[in-house]
């Protein structure tokens, strides 16, 4: 009666045993899992509840579990860990890739599954304009260690109103002394709207596009007579020139005298490619072609060979060397051409 009573015993303590032994093997599978993977979901202890679990691998994979692990099957959830012993159905492994998206000023890294670049977007949820852009194209592969980038574009208008200066007509006035300038009509100033289209990328500007141009105001024409009289004059010697120096050939010519070195021209290269030195003068070639010699009463003799914008007329800019000031005159003065 004893031994009866002792094998029903252990009979009781071996099958609670085999209930916690298998018990706990499950326990230590889903242990398992949870250490190797990233998520693991437990639904309950009990042999009549399920453990389901959606796993994603630490090593870039992400993986179902198979009804081949003790008590797991597949469901319409996903996979499930429960009390039987049946096997289910393989699950494929789907490759997970460590991507980095630079969007808005930020760079997120993060794992995804995405196929590609437009699913992996659709995933994070990314929203477009109709002008923004992405880098690499949509269609291309997600691959480990992709950067992709949203450009975000966007266009304002700007509207500019340009003023015109007016066109200047110089007439001759061979009644005038060369030199002499007066203003017939003063002329108008003019008015231009213009419309750019401006194209911002990811806040900067990056082109400005001209799509209109109108005058509102036409400019008018500035008129301006002009002397072209030349007028040879008597000698008038400078004072304390001796008159005697004064060439028996020269022809008297009255001019406006100015001088000019290499650091008020801002070179020393001249318009006909000689050295800027003294012996060297600026005219207006339509008075005094280049090349004629010229005699100046207290500089002395210099050749035409440059040119000036402010040269203009019966005007002479005498020449200097280096950094040298101009010793000689500036104002009216008498001199004589040579040749």
């Amino acid at each position: 009666m004893l031994t009866a009573q002792r094998l029903r015993v252990g009979r009781f303590f071996h099958r609670r045993s085999r209930r916690l032994v298998a018990s706990g093997l499950a326990v230590l599978v889903v242990a398992l899992i949870a250490t190797v993977y990233s998520e693991v979901a437990v639904n309950g202890p009990r042999d009549d509840e399920e453990i389901a679990s959606f796993i994603v691998t630490s090593d870039g994979f992400s993986l179902a579990v198979s009804g081949a692990v003790q008590g797991a099957r597949v469901g319409g959830d996903g996979v499930t860990l429960g009390a039987s012993s049946s096997e289910g159905p393989e699950v494929p492994i789907v490759p997970s890739h460590s991507v980095q998206l630079v969007m808005d000023g930020r760079a997120m890294a993060f794992q995804t599954s995405a196929q590609t670049v437009g699913d992996m977007l659709v995933e994070r949820g990314v929203t477009f304009g109709s002008l923004d852009r992405i880098r690499p194209a949509s269609d291309t592969p997600v691959r480990d260690r992709l950067t992709v980038r949203v450009v975000r574009v966007s266009t304002s208008m700007l509207e500019q109103r340009v003023l015109v200066p007016p066109p200047v007509i110089y007439v001759d006035d061979p009644e005038t002394k060369v030199g002499t300038d007066i203003v017939l009509e003063d002329g108008r100033i003019g008015t231009v709207v213009r419309r750019y289209k401006i194209t911002y990328e990811d806040g900067e500007q990056v082109s400005r596009q001209l799509i209109f141009s109108s005058e509102v105001v036409a400019p008018e024409e500035r008129v301006i007579s002009r002397g072209a009289r030349v007028i040879l004059a008597e000698p008038v010697p400078i004072v304390g020139f001796d008159e005697s120096l004064i060439p028996p050939e020269g022809r008297p010519m009255e001019v406006w005298l100015t001088w000019y070195n290499e650091v008020s021209a801002g070179g020393n290269i001249t318009f006909t490619g000689v050295p800027l030195r003294f012996g060297i003068c600026a005219t207006d070639p339509s008075v005094i072609p280049l090349g004629t010699r010229l005699y100046v009463p207290g500089y002395g003799e210099c050749i035409a060979a440059d040119t000036g914008g402010a040269i203009i007329g019966a005007k002479v800019d005498l020449g200097y060397p280096g950094a040298t000031i101009g010793h000689c005159c500036t104002g009216w003065y008498t001199i004589y051409i040579l040749d």
